[in-house]
């Protein structure tokens, strides 16, 4: 489920760290018009991708002030995936 030729920028209503831009909109890249669980898997993953990017801009936003932030902690349902976790960590 490779998600290599699929991006995504996931700040549909803007932007709120590190950049505080609420005029920032989503951006989908690379998509094609398959209706498979392979499309659908490459979108999730590209997902995931992007949010783990942004969050690693707001640590590095942090240690850039002077911030030590050594741990970050997932909530919610999505954080009990396995996918979910390893993608973050990896990042």
């Amino acid at each position: 489920m490779p998600a290599r030729s699929v991006h995504v920028l996931p700040d549909v209503l803007g932007n709120r760290s590190p950049f505080a831009d609420p005029d920032i909109r989503a951006v989908f890249s690379g998509l094609r018009l398959g209706a498979d669980l392979d499309s659908l898997e490459r979108i999730y993953v590209a997902g995931l991708c992007g949010l783990g990017y942004g969050a690693t801009e707001v640590v590095g936003a942090l240690r850039h002030a002077g911030n030590a932030c050594e741990l970050l902690v997932g909530s919610g349902g999505a954080a009990r995936s396995p996918l979910v976790r390893q993608i973050m960590a990896a990042l």
